[in-house]
């Protein structure tokens, strides 16, 4: 799938009207489970669904996010060394602009 800006609103909320574009059964499937996370979330504080794998704990040592797509698992945050570099290269920019005494 290819997400579009806003897209979580179509499976989060059950619009797929507000964009004209061909949905698919796998679209629907999706925005199915989804939902059931969501609201397994809001009702015992954990993320989860019938046939989902365990959703981790966020570990900022070792990250790995929830990948929810035609294929439904748990991976490495992705670009993390991007993200790494970009993280790096902002503080290091506070630092000096900010100096703390």
């Amino acid at each position: 799938m290819a997400a579009f800006h806003c897209s979580s609103v179509s499976f989060s909320f059950d619009r797929f009207g507000l964009r004209d574009r061909p949905w698919q059964l796998a679209d629907r499937a999706l925005r199915k489970t989804i939902r059931t996370v969501q609201v397994e979330f809001t009702r015992t504080g954990k993320p989860v669904a019938k046939g989902l794998p365990v959703w981790p704990i966020f570990d900022p040592a070792a990250p790995r996010v929830m990948a929810l797509d035609d294929a439904i698992g748990v991976m490495q945050k992705p670009w993390l060394e991007h993200l790494r570099f970009w993280e790096a290269h902002y503080a290091a920019r506070r630092v000096a602009t900010y100096p703390t005494e």
